[in-house]
């Protein structure tokens, strides 16, 4: 299982950095886990980032989970209408 801790400030200029992370993991683990507990400053090209990744682990048949979600990430997950997204890959 790949782990990823995600950093503290997930803004705009994390967005490549996250997506470069996600991408190069490419196939090499089954199960992609996103440690979010850290989070205390959320954007919307991050979110839209990892939510990218998660349907197309699905789609490949691979497991991606978000774990310890912050209150920050919970925020942004819910402004944005992604509770659902959110319970769904969510192991807390």
């Amino acid at each position: 299982m790949l782990i990823i801790n995600l950093p503290e400030h997930l803004d705009i200029e994390a967005a490549s950095d996250l997506k470069a992370t996600l991408t190069a993991e490419d196939g090499g683990d089954r199960a992609v886990c996103v440690n979010a507990q850290q989070v205390s400053r959320v954007g919307t090209a991050c979110i839209q980032v990892l939510l990218s990744a998660g349907r197309s682990l699905s789609t490949e048949g691979r497991t991606f989970t978000i774990n310890a979600p912050s209150p920050a990430f919970l925020a942004a997950c819910a402004d944005l209408g992604l509770v659902e997204e959110l319970q769904r890959w969510s192991t807390d």
